[in-house]
């Protein structure tokens, strides 16, 4: 059986230790050394660019972060690097970029981002993540991305993302089944990672009473950290220093 018990226990920066006012950029390499230098764990989104490259990147569009209505997936990676974030002078990393510099000291959760690439974006961030030696979880709302670790890399952990109401799904039933996490019964996800603004919610204490970790996104504040530890077993955090 696979051990989640580092899920519990670890400090997650999300996006890495950001910090804009001080031109430190979400999912950027810097953001993802402040969070070494506190030892804190590491949660980052990728994307699969469109020579299929991997890239740590959050948003479908470089508009908010770069300035430019570019989307990831409709660009190849040399021309991704050729733009640099609004706050700084710096650029998109790659993953392989990122586990070189992170190189297992803290663990890591990833978020696979996808649209129609489940299975490609999977098998190309798998493939990245093959021979890295330290600790990491792989997540997604996308339930596709969770069935394809069960059949091809069951020994990874796979974590289920969800929260009500999410209006970026296409159909009602997507969202149906996806909210509700009815398809955990094919995907087997080793935890759940819900929004905190939905919590607390009975079937996440039925599943957590079962033994599966429960996980929550994202605590602004000690307060919302408190909360999230009170009822489950982790949150992610950003903007503050979570009290040890």
């Amino acid at each position: 059986m696979n051990d989640v018990s580092w899920l519990k226990t670890s400090f997650f920066a999300h996006r890495g230790f950001h910090d804009i006012k001080h031109q430190i950029v979400e999912n950027s390499i810097l953001a993802f050394e402040q969070a070494l230098a506190y030892e804190y764990g590491i949660e980052l989104d990728v994307r699969m660019t469109k020579d299929q490259q991997i890239v740590v990147f959050h948003d479908t569009s470089l508009k908010r972060l770069c300035g430019v209505d570019v989307l990831v997936e409709n660009t190849n990676l040399a021309s991704l690097k050729t733009y640099s974030y609004l706050a700084s002078e710096a650029n998109i990393p790659t993953l392989k970029e990122v586990l070189n510099v992170i190189d297992g000291k803290v663990p890591l959760l990833i978020e696979l981002k996808t649209k129609k690439n489940a299975k490609k974006i999977s098998r190309n961030v798998q493939n990245l993540l093959e021979n890295y030696k330290g600790l990491y979880a792989i997540q997604s709302y996308d339930p596709r991305v969770l069935l394809w670790y069960k059949q091809n890399a069951p020994r990874v952990l796979r974590g289920q993302i969800a929260q009500r109401n999410r209006r970026k799904e296409k159909t009602a039933l997507v969202r149906f089944l996806t909210n509700h996490m009815l398809l955990n019964v094919y995907t087997k996800p080793d935890f759940i990672n819900y929004r905190i603004s939905d919590l607390p919610r009975k079937q996440l204490d039925v599943l957590k009473q079962k033994g599966l970790p429960i996980l929550s996104f994202t605590a602004k504040s000690q307060k919302d950290f408190d909360f999230v530890k009170k009822h489950y077993n982790n949150a992610m955090f950003e903007g503050f220093h979570p009290k040890k």
